[in-house]
């Protein structure tokens, strides 16, 4: 009996380091109904809380994990701290873990939608071999495992997270002390020697929010590994309706598939429930996994519908906290602009003055010009009627014409069938005319005219002296055509909509 003692104590001795770096740390489904289960820094963020729960992994398999647990935890009046603890009982084979620890977690408030928040969880573990567990093949040799080997030791588990809005990303350290455990063997000296392997996590996740705020998707992330040992991941899809009723789907690579349902009934109890399968080797023997968990909800002075619409209400103010930054965003473009218009108005505004200025020191100018205007075109209008009648167009049946001299010549030859045509008809003279638009004492005003017609009528001009060099004329046509001119200037009356030619356009000849 003794050295069989001997021969399972070597077979514990080698199977140890596969059983250390496989369930040194318990496995939990139900952490996204108890995130202390998944990161101490995401305790406190509803109400007080106790948490029971079990699970059996591949039932039906012999030495197969087992778990029960409870938690606890509560936000600090101020908020910003949160306390709680959690005591565990693991058992994987002949290998048991009972551990109690107490976790203070500190929020840091960062923004009105973001903050971050860390937790230190510290406690007391006790590791031992259940010899009892150990199945002999002969009752007389059970006697040998009936004593167990137990080692209690402190460790501690940090974790972190930050959350902007409905997103949240964390990771958590576990095993940090990394305590070794010798059980002595008390055939030989050759001990045997437990290590605790330090593991980690990352996590992170989102909340959408379906048909206004009954509906809730969230997608949820788990990368999980133990030092040395490349990551692990899962994903969760968390269905929820009213933060009432849940439904999350998991799938755990290379391990398992499994659904889970909540329900909180009266606001004071959720109930939950996982169904697991296996999705690799362990999926021919049929072999399943369950987890079942209460939660109780001490909400303050039990008045559960208040803290519902306390809740509802925080909802609905970040919702409008995120309408209210929108429009805030909105209202700042919209005063840039004004400003930037308001200073090109006062610009345009210096602009308009400048120029209503400049066209009433030309009206002023030209009301003292107005008398000796009306007199000078006067003088050129009786002018031109001298020269229209002066020139008489004559044109003979054989189309052979003469010019006769009305005035001052009588003409020698003989015309045959004379037919006077009026003066609409073209006639060249040696005289220049030109069509004036504008007449002043002062060059710098029919130069400021000059740009007014350009600007107002596209309408090209020039300026010239009077004989006398006693005005400036403006003018827009020249020619020695007279009727095609006296056209030109019904065309000017009929272009000049803004009454901008001062007496109508006029002909000036020299």
């Amino acid at each position: 009996m003794r050295f069989l003692k001997k021969i399972i104590f070597h077979i514990i001795l080698f199977s140890f380091p596969i059983i250390a770096k496989s369930q040194q740390t318990e496995y939990n489904s139900h952490y996204i109904f108890n995130p202390i289960l998944l990161n101490p820094s995401m305790i406190g963020e509803g109400p007080k809380n106790i948490f029971l729960g079990y699970r059996k992994q591949w039932s039906g398999f012999v030495g197969a994990p087992e778990i029960q647990q409870i938690s606890f935890d509560s936000p600090l009046e101020n908020k910003k701290s949160a306390i709680g603890f959690r005591l565990l009982n693991d058992v994987t084979n002949i290998i048991g873990k009972t551990s109690g620890y107490l976790t203070y977690k500190y929020k840091a408030r960062i923004s009105k939608k973001s903050d971050f928040s860390f937790a230190l969880s510290g406690g007391f573990f006790q590791n031992r071999i259940l010899f009892d567990q150990i199945i002999a093949f002969d009752q007389f040799e059970s006697v040998i495992f009936e004593s167990n080997q137990k080692y209690s030791g402190f460790d501690a588990d940090f974790g972190f997270n930050y959350r902007l809005d409905k997103f949240v990303i964390g990771a958590t350290t576990k095993n940090i002390f990394q305590n070794s455990i010798v059980y002595f063997n008390d055939n030989n000296s050759n001990n045997l020697n437990y290590s605790f392997i330090r593991q980690f996590n990352i996590h992170s996740q989102y909340t959408f929010s379906l048909k206004g705020d009954d509906f809730h998707l969230t997608p949820i992330i788990l990368l999980q590994s133990v030092q040395g040992i490349p990551f692990n991941y899962e994903g969760n899809i968390l269905f929820d309706f009213k933060n009432k009723f849940f439904l999350n789907i998991n799938y755990s690579h290379q391990n398992s598939s499994a659904i889970s349902a909540s329900v909180i009934l009266d606001d004071a109890i959720q109930l939950s429930y996982t169904f697991e399968i296996p999705t690799k080797s362990l999926q021919s023997y049929g072999f399943t996994s369950q987890e079942i968990s209460l939660k109780f909800l001490m909400y303050k002075n039990n008045n559960f519908s208040n803290l519902k619409d306390i809740e509802d209400l925080k909802n609905q103010n970040n919702s409008l906290f995120e309408k209210t930054d929108f429009m805030e965003q909105n209202q700042i473009k919209a005063a840039l602009k004004i400003d930037n218009n308001r200073d090109s108005i006062n610009s345009l505004k210096d602009s308009l003055n400048s120029i209503v200025f400049g066209l009433q020191s030309l009206i002023d100018n030209l009301k003292y010009n107005k008398s000796d205007l009306d007199s000078m075109i006067r003088y050129y209008s009786d002018n031109l009627k001298k020269d229209s009648t002066s020139n008489i167009i004559v044109k003979d049946k054989s189309k052979k014409t003469k010019i006769i001299q009305s005035n001052n010549e009588i003409s020698k030859s003989i015309i045959k069938e004379p037919e006077i045509q009026s003066d609409k008809t073209t006639s060249k003279s040696n005289k220049s005319y030109y069509l004036i638009i504008g007449a002043f004492k002062d060059f710098n005003n029919a130069v400021d005219y000059k740009q007014i017609f350009l600007r107002e009528y596209n309408l090209e001009s020039k300026i010239r002296n009077n004989k006398d060099e006693t005005w400036f004329y403006l003018y827009s046509d020249s020619s020695t055509n007279l009727v095609s001119l006296r056209e030109r200037v019904k065309e000017l009356q009929i272009l000049d909509v803004k009454k901008i030619i001062t007496n109508n356009p006029w002909i000036y000849s020299e």
